[in-house]
């Protein structure tokens, strides 16, 4: 449970989903319960600066829900909220910051993000360092708590 995986219905698209239960039925059959990710799924590669002028490379896969939402959906492990890096995916190039992760599982995570601007990149920490929320919201003169709250739903 937790995988994603790429449905093919007959007349349609491929759709991604998530799987949420699995159950054996008397003939030994496995029934499977999907949630189907709404909206529109783009690949993309996440290039994030590491100490010593290294760049890691990282696939994932934006999402964009039917209400326009965007999240990022990448492996495990390799990112937190706050990272900063350089999202290249159709439609959408630049420096983006990944924002409250949403739901993550051992097979993937995904996170809300929002797209920077240069000032952003200019202000914020270099590469993959984290961006101290408290002092975010300091720049933007607002409390640490209203800035968590606005996000909030940014990725609802």
């Amino acid at each position: 449970m937790g995988e994603i995986v790429a449905l093919k219905p007959p007349s349609s698209p491929k759709q991604l989903g998530v799987v949420r239960w699995l159950r054996e039925d008397v003939d030994r059959l496995v029934n499977m319960g999907v949630e189907l990710l709404r909206g529109r799924v783009v690949p993309g590669v996440l290039h994030q600066d590491r100490m010593a002028g290294e760049v890691s490379h990282h696939r994932g896969l934006v999402h964009t829900s039917d209400l326009g939402v965007q999240t990022l959906i990448t492996a495990p492990f390799y990112f937190n909220p706050f990272d900063n890096f350089q999202l290249s995916a159709v439609e959408m190039e630049g420096p983006v910051s990944l924002l409250k992760q949403i739901e993550g599982s051992a097979s993937f995570v995904q996170f809300g993000f929002s797209q920077m601007t240069t000032a952003d990149t200019r202000h914020g920490p270099a590469g993959g360092d984290h961006d101290d929320p408290p002092a975010r919201a300091e720049r933007q003169g607002r409390s640490a708590d209203d800035l968590d709250f606005e996000e909030l739903w940014d990725t609802l």
